[in-house]
């Protein structure tokens, strides 16, 4: 009798503490519902043109200004944001119970998944093509994006896609963490090779203008150009970068 008394107390004591975890759950997506909401209303000079919702993180990019930003929910419910250029970015990583598994960076022509590492397996369309399939059994804690950013106040950001709980390669949930990491490294990719591909049409073009400023320093140097014209097509051909 003692003993099914103590079991009825534990089970009371138990639902009342599954229903207060879930009023508080209840009440923390609550706040980071009006404060998303908040957030996209008071975002100015930023066209939305891609989004990624991540499970501890949400990313924004902006095409058209070539920016993107890394939003975050602190412990304490706060929201916190990281906004970069795309020129920022030096490389992206994703980490896997503290190693880096994969990693593109700026000026690399692929990716490089790292041996010993397998990231996604059959997953993915640009990690599965780079990474082999595994039929190994894998333990995982954790799953991380890092970014390395070309910005002294803040060089790197990391992004949780799986943390806490431990999942086994073979789970589902492992597979949607993987399908996460991949969709995301896929968009980043195609915007480092946007990034290279400009650095890459910059250098020509500021060789080509080099080569053209030499011709008219000859110039104005045998008084075919006076001093007024060499600076105006100087500047001309200067601005040409700027654009660029």
């Amino acid at each position: 009798m003692i003993f099914t008394i103590i079991f009825m107390i534990a089970c009371v004591i138990g639902l009342i503490f599954c229903i207060y975890a879930i009023s508080i759950q209840n009440e923390l997506k609550e706040k980071h519902s009006e404060l998303w909401k908040n957030y996209i209303d008071s975002l100015e000079n930023f066209t939305i043109s891609h989004r990624i919702d991540a499970p501890f993180f949400i990313l924004l990019f902006d095409d058209s200004q070539r920016k993107f930003i890394i939003i975050k929910f602190t412990i304490d419910g706060e929201l916190v944001d990281n906004k970069f250029s795309y020129d920022e970015i030096m490389s992206i990583e994703v980490i896997k119970n503290g190693r880096t598994c994969y990693t593109r960076s700026f000026l690399d022509t692929t990716g490089r998944a790292i041996v010993g590492g397998a990231l996604a397996g059959n997953v993915g369309g640009l990690i599965g093509g780079i990474t082999s399939s595994t039929t190994s059994k894998e333990i995982v804690s954790e799953i991380i994006i890092k970014w390395h950013i070309r910005n002294i106040d803040c060089p790197t950001v990391l992004g949780e896609i799986h943390k806490g709980s431990t999942i086994e390669s073979t789970d589902y949930k492992y597979t949607l963490a993987m399908e996460k990491a991949d969709e995301i490294i896929d968009l980043f990719s195609v915007i480092i090779d946007n990034v290279n591909r400009n650095c890459e049409v910059k250098e020509e073009l500021s060789m080509s203008i080099a080569d053209e400023l030499h011709k008219m320093l000859k110039l104005k140097d045998q008084g075919i150009l006076t001093e007024d014209e060499f600076e105006k097509q100087k500047q001309r051909l200067l601005q040409q970068i700027d654009t660029k």
